[in-house]
This record gives structure tokens, sequence and C-alpha cells, in this order.
């Protein structure tokens, strides 16, 4: 049903999203190299027999895989990664997504940038040094607030991808949070901070998809991951899919060897199956039948959420007591899917401030702060503490009146906290 959906040939559970990504990378290395020995007459051409050839693959400074996963893509895959970084040409806080200009810039100045256990290194290296086997795009950029890439620039990377021979990946991990902003009319994905998600070329070029299958016709991407867990509320777990039968059959192989075929994965598949339903058929077919939203049966779909966090962050940003503390990234949200920044203060003091909320209003207006660490343009700027918003199936049936007053309560908390703090410290060095 999730290949049907996708318009793709086939799909494959697996226990984890970095396995799978890790397996759909194998792959693609495994291709390009049984290609390239059939391009040379090779009569060897069993896949299991292909030389090892140093490989790379292309991604954006915030992907998962050199975030956090300790460097499996070198220590098990041993593979390469070309970082593409946006951190320089950050508008304020806020750190746009890769483009195919940003791949070429990178591969023109011949600079790989790795993750090492000390930070980022950069060394110098020539394009002929690897072999690229795969770019990898997330769509949404989950680090950079849930941001979209255009239509058209998703168009401009498949072609990209065709011309250099090389696989497109994308880390799907919240497809079904970007339907919402990439299947939405022009008018209704703007944003002020300028970065444009709806990108006037790629209607005016090509008809906008209204499925994620025409999605994918139009994009073609070689293989998709999508997280079970995540927006669907799974246990665990991820499917793998593929343009073409054959990569899923080579990855139920790469599955085993893996260890990733358990006794059953059943509660988990399970799962997965119960959050598709609920959480993406069901409120298709509800909305289908009725010319109300699905929100309104209380089946709350991934565009109804999307909106409700839109007309939320605009209240909460037309506010001067919460916009003194709070900036978003992006401005407009432009999926179900958002950050927020708090400038001068501590995580403790925002756990504070959202505690007395709680017992007050009865709202728990985030899931938790954490330090600012991927960010350098938003540090520079003061902002030490950020959270991730996203509307479930429980908030999203909060009244925004409710939202915002719970946040000018945590506003009003947040500064009697900063305020007792700094006479704390006035009397101290008294």
């Amino acid at each position: 049903d999730v290949a049907q959906e996708m318009g793709l040939a086939d799909a494959v559970f697996m226990p984890s999203g970095v396995m799978a990504q890790s397996i759909a990378l194998l792959i693609h290395q495994e291709q390009q190299q049984q290609q390239r020995q059939v391009d040379d007459n090779d009569n060897d051409n069993n896949i299991d027999n292909l030389p090892t050839q140093p490989s790379s693959f292309l991604c954006h400074e915030s992907s998962h895989l050199i975030l956090h996963e300790q460097q499996g893509y070198r220590a098990l895959l041993h593979l390469n990664p070309i970082v593409v970084a946006t951190q320089h040409k950050a508008t304020g806080i806020s750190i746009p997504p890769m483009t195919l200009a940003d791949i070429e810039e990178t591969l023109l100045t011949a600079s790989r940038t790795t993750t090492t256990t000390t930070g980022p290194t950069s060394t110098k290296c020539r394009d002929n040094d690897a072999t690229i086997v795969a770019l990898l795009l997330e769509l949404p950029h989950r680090e950079l607030g849930g941001k979209l890439n255009s239509l058209s620039e998703l168009l401009e990377l498949k072609e990209y991808c065709r011309q250099r021979e090389m696989a497109f990946h994308i880390d799907g991990a919240r497809i079904f949070e970007a339907s919402a902003g990439l299947l939405a009319t022009p008018e209704t994905n703007n944003n002020d901070d300028g970065h444009d998600a709806s990108n006037d070329d790629a209607t005016t070029t090509t008809t906008a998809p209204t499925t994620l299958a025409k999605l994918m016709a139009l994009v073609q991407p070689d293989s998709l991951y999508i997280s079970c867990y995540k927006g669907l509320g799974g246990l665990s777990g991820a499917f793998l899919l593929g343009r073409d039968a054959a990569f899923c059959q080579r990855a139920r192989v790469w599955l085993r060897r893996f260890g990733g075929n358990l006794y059953t994965l059943l509660p988990y598949a399970v799962a997965a199956r119960m959050g598709y339903e609920r959480e993406w058929k069901l409120p298709q077919q509800s909305q289908s039948q009725s010319s109300s939203s699905s929100s309104s049966h209380g089946l709350a779909s991934f565009a109804d959420k999307w909106q409700k966090l839109v007309q939320i962050v605009q209240r909460l940003s037309s506010e001067p007591s919460i916009a003194r503390w709070l900036t978003f990234d992006p401005s407009v949200p432009e999926t179900n899917l958002i950050h927020g920044y708090l400038r001068h203060v501590t995580v403790e003091q925002c756990d504070q401030a959202s505690r007395r909320v709680q017992e007050a209003c009865g709202v728990e207006i985030v899931g938790s702060f954490r330090p600012v660490r991927h960010n350098a343009a938003a540090l520079a700027q003061g902002y030490k503490v950020m959270f991730e918003w996203t509307m479930g199936r429980a908030n999203v049936q909060i009244d925004d009146d409710l939202h915002v007053s719970s946040w000018l309560e945590f506003c009003r908390e947040l500064e009697r906290i900063v305020r007792a703090a700094a006479d704390s410290s006035q009397a101290t060095n008294d």
C-alpha cells in the first residue's frame, strides 16, 4: 500500500531508519560499480564480486547521517560524505536548504567536509578522487525547522543526478508532513524570511502535483526512506522504497546481512500499519467525503495540522511580549514542524517557566527545550535555547486562544525568573 501511495515499485519494512538509509547507500554503490563493470566489458558481473572502490555521497551539513549516526557511513559503509554547507547563507537565524547551486559550488571548490570526533574538518580533494554514488536530500529538512525545497529545485536535482549517473535518494522520514507544503497551492506556502517553498517558476512550468504518487512521478527518486514512528506515530521502524523492484530485492539481502530480519517485527509492523491508516489514509478519506476539513471530524490531516501551526505561529509572532523572547524559524511554517529560538535564557529557566505554566494553565507548551548546537547564526545573536514544535493528535485540538494565553503566561514567568536571577547575581556581587 505504501509503495502504491508513493507510486514506487516496492517497499521493505526495516527496524530503523539508520539501517534503511545505510542499506540504500550500499545498494546505490553496488549498482553504480556494477554498471561501470558492464561499461568496461568485464565478464564477471556478479554484484557480490565487484571490487570495492573509494566512494562518496552528497548531503547537506544538517543531514541525520552527519549529525546523529557516529560516522556510520565511514565505519560500516566505507563511504565518505561530501558535505554541502549553507550556514554562511543564513538570513538572520534562518539557514536555507541546499540547492543545485550549493552543490556545484561545493564541488567546484573541491572541498570535502567530514565530521570527526573533534568536529568538522575540511580536506582538499579532486573530483576524481572518489565516485559519488548518491545525492541524499532530506524532505523536509528537520534540522532547518522543517524547510522544503521547491518543486523546481527538486526537478533540478533530479536532472543533475541523471546527468552525473548518481542515485537520487530522499530522506523522507517526514514525507507525510512535507506533503502538506509540497502539494499545497503557491498562495498558501510563502513566508517572509526569503525562502519560498512553492516557487512560482515550478508551478508555471510544471503542473503542481496533487498526490504523493504524482510528486514522486515528477521527482523520480531512486530510493525513499519513510519513518514509521514520527508523523505516523508507530512504535519504531522504517519503510525503504525503490523506483524498481530490483532495488528492493537487493534491500532484502542487505537486511539479512545487517541482522535486521528479526524473528518477528510484527508489533512494529502492525503499529506502523495502524499509524499509516489513522494519520494518513482515514483523514484523506474523511476529507474527500466532506467539504469541511477532516479535523472537524476528529481526524486531523497533515494539512490540517500544518494550517493549525501556521495560525498559532502567526499569532504568537504578533505578540510583542512573546516576540521579545521567541523567534521562529522559518517565520511561517512550511510543514507541520517548526523550530523556536529563545534569546538570553537557559534551558533550566525555560523548563522552570514551562512547569509553572503547566500547573497554572494545564498546557504543556512544548515537549522539551534544548541548547542551540547546530545553528551558528542563532548562537551569535544570543539565542541559547531552542525547541521543535509540531501539532499532534492532542495539541491540534487545543483552542488557539489557549495556546496563545499559555505562551503569554510562559513569557511572564520567564520575565520573573530572569529578573530574580539578575537580582540574585547583583546581590552576590554587592
